[in-house]
């Protein structure tokens, strides 16, 4: 049966995380964070309007919840404790491998310059330091390790509709600037490759999507067929995808070749297996969930689902695919073994 179950949340579901080691699967409805073991509720825990999104750790000891208001909840998966910290609204968040450190952008204007700080803070809700950098940050990533932490900014100017942009390095042991690499105009968001060696710099102004190799800080920029919302790797390295406002595509930067993979016209979030042979797209326009092979780029099933599938998550054993239906107030629990079993039998 490909669709195991379905629950009922009763609330708007803004974002759901799994864990790999446990089966707790975590939703972010209307006003709190619920817990979910199986199709069963098992807690629900405050945090108030406005949630923006969820990041568990990889250690799954905390889950850090950005909300639109500036406020981050800290909570502790043990004991479902919440430490609150607040300050103005972030513009990205990124929590370290180690999940016991959580980094945030946010704007600090001033009549003199225009710059953003960039803020460290512990899993306890402890500042730890903050970095000032010049100009508008938009998106970040950390490398594998840790050690560097990928901003980009932008410089705003009245006088033009784009603006140039750069990537800020920052060492993240000694809190400083250690590198800035001019990228094309407007970048936005920033994913790091699963092995460190390149940087992905989407671009959502110029339809385009920047590499930069890590070592020989070489940048190299690909045009795309509508505007990035997002990259996505494959735990390998190999393969790199776009999800654009209307498109998804496998981008190749030797050739500059981005192939429109058919995963419908608003594809929105893409997860992929451990293994990375598969991949599960959200598509809103058609309700449905895509099911990818990467090493074809072909489309193996599109599940159909009610309503408003846009935030996944998939199962540590990668048995699962959760779906949060955003107006729907409900989750789905799809297996993944089933749609490949269904495909193959068809």
């Amino acid at each position: 049966m490909v669709l195991e179950w379905k629950a009922p949340i009763g609330a708007r579901l803004f974002d759901v995380v799994a864990g790999r080691d446990t089966d707790q699967v975590y939703v972010a409805a209307d006003d709190c964070v619920l817990v979910l073991a199986g199709s069963d509720i098992a807690a629900r825990i405050p945090v108030g309007p406005d949630t923006k999104r969820l990041i568990l750790g990889d250690d799954e000891a905390f889950l850090y919840v950005p909300g639109y208001d500036g406020s981050v909840r800290i909570i502790t998966t043990a004991d479902h404790t919440v430490t609150t910290i607040y300050g103005s609204p972030s513009t990205a968040e990124v929590v370290s491998p180690s999940g016991r450190h959580l980094y945030t952008a946010h704007m600090a204007t001033s009549r003199e310059s225009f710059e953003s700080l960039i803020s460290a803070t512990a899993a306890d809700g402890t500042s730890i330091t903050t970095v000032a950098i010049e100009n508008y940050a938009t998106g970040m990533d950390l490398s594998p390790d840790g050690d560097h932490l990928y901003v980009a900014t932008s410089r705003l100017s009245s006088y033009t509709q784009y603006f140039p942009g750069s990537i800020t390095v920052i060492d993240t042991a000694q809190h400083d600037v250690v590198d800035i690499i001019a990228v094309p105009l407007s970048p936005d968001t920033v994913t790091v490759s699963p092995d460190g060696s390149r940087v992905l710099v989407t671009h959502y102004d110029t339809n385009s999507i920047s590499a930069i190799d890590v070592e020989t800080r070489e940048v190299t920029s690909m045009r795309l067929p509508d505007a990035p919302l997002s990259a996505a790797v494959t735990p390998d390295g190999t393969g790199v995808y776009v999800i654009g406002m209307q498109s998804l595509v496998a981008v190749d930067f030797p050739t500059k070749i981005a192939e429109i993979i058919p995963a419908g016209e608003m594809p929105r979030q893409m997860k992929f297996s451990r293994d990375g042979a598969l991949a599960c797209v959200t598509d809103l326009a058609s309700s449905a969930v895509v099911v990818l092979d990467t090493i074809t780029n072909s489309v193996i099933s599109a599940v159909q689902l009610d309503g408003h599938p846009e935030a996944v998550a998939l199962s540590g054993d990668d048995e699962l695919l959760y779906v949060a239906d955003y107006w729907g107030g409900t989750l789905s629990a799809i297996s993944i073994a089933s749609v490949v079993r269904d495909a193959e039998a068809a």
